[in-house]
């Protein structure tokens, strides 16, 4: 399988048929392969490979050149240790980490969509784009949870 955009709605209840049908209908423009996540959404793609569930993303990962995404924290965390292009859809009924993705489109980290009718331009961008790379902080919370029980340094 050739390099791919992978579409991620992550795990809510009711999936995100409207970002599913928007990538379905992009998808039926490009000469390249798109693979969705449909979740629990009801609408399946037709012009792009689909599945709802998978226990392990690392090999659609390795393949995707690109990621388009909604907001979930752990899920833009994972792209952009992985240096994957990301386009984070915001908005709609999806309980996403909205600020989180406009803070990192706002840093050039990635970019973030809150009008559909204007993603086909943001992939066609993001292709062309060299996002700032993103590098992980010091996690001290260990440390911390250490200390605070009394133990530690």
């Amino acid at each position: 399988m050739d390099e791919t955009i992978l579409v991620l709605v992550g795990t809510g209840e009711f999936g995100c048929d409207r970002l599913v049908k928007k990538m379905d209908e992009v998808a039926g423009e490009l000469s390249e392969l798109v693979v969705v996540q449909y979740g629990n959404g009801v609408y399946r793609p037709v012009n792009c490979l689909g599945f709802d569930f998978t226990g392990d993303l690392s090999e659609l990962y390795d393949r995707a050149r690109l990621v388009v995404s909604t907001d979930g924290a752990g899920r833009v965390f994972e792209c952009l240790l992985r240096k994957l292009k990301l386009v984070l859809v915001v908005g709609g009924n999806d309980r996403g980490c909205h600020d989180l993705a406009l803070k990192f489109s706002e840093e050039g980290f990635c970019y973030s969509c809150s009008d559909l009718s204007e993603l086909r331009a943001f992939i066609d961008l993001a292709g062309k784009t060299r996002f700032r790379e993103y590098v992980a902080p010091e996690c001290l919370i260990g440390d911390r949870i250490v200390e605070f029980m009394g133990g530690g340094k």
